[in-house]
């Protein structure tokens, strides 16, 4: 009886401990949210990304408080990304992307000291201009 009740009472503290991972795709962007079997989030997990074909890792981080991460992928495919709260609790999410964003080279395009340079430019660029019609006018 003693066995029983210890049997039942492991299976009922094991069972909220379940990993559940769900992934979405919202404007290019791999939305993945990990939960326990409580609806309880499961935060800071170990991720793993990797490529369509890849052997080697795309991206690793962790889920944050809420339970949740997020990447970008760069190329259409299946996507395999494991979570892993290293206490032996395990989850791999399999995610179909067919509208990858393409790699666009640095973020934010240019900076101050470019938009300066390219606006001084502008200026003597139409100065030079103004000058030499005025000297031809002449």
């Amino acid at each position: 009886m003693k066995l029983c009740w210890l049997l039942m009472l492991t299976a009922w503290t094991a069972w909220p401990h379940d990993l559940t991972s769900r992934s979405e795709l919202r404007a290019g962007v791999v939305v993945i949210r990990s939960t326990y079997g409580s609806d309880e989030p499961a935060a800071f997990l170990a991720v793993e990304v990797r490529s369509p074909g890849g052997t080697i890792e795309f991206q690793t981080g962790r889920t944050d408080i809420r339970g949740v991460f997020a990447f970008v992928p760069d190329r259409d495919g299946e996507w395999a990304v494991t979570l892993d709260d290293e206490t032996g609790h395990k989850s791999e999410v399999r995610v179909t992307v067919d509208a990858a964003v393409p790699d666009s080279g640095p973020a934010g395009g240019l900076g101050m000291f470019q938009k300066a340079l390219v606006g001084l430019a502008v200026i003597f660029g139409a100065t030079g201009l103004l000058y030499g019609w005025r000297v031809r006018r002449t």
